[in-house]
């Protein structure tokens, strides 16, 4: 149980941090994310069809 209190209070900083980095540059960061999830499902949709 400590182990895992200490994992999750490390996880908790570490995404505070990343919310607080990424909402910095969030219009930027959200687009490049859109962009290659779009690509990423446009891959998939190919190789299902073949």
């Amino acid at each position: 149980m400590a182990i895992k209190d200490h994992r999750l209070s490390i996880l908790s900083s570490f995404r505070t941090s990343f919310t607080f980095s990424s909402s910095l540059e969030h219009f930027t960061s959200e687009t490049l994310v859109s962009r290659a999830v779009g690509s990423v499902d446009l891959a998939r949709r190919d190789f299902l069809t073949v």
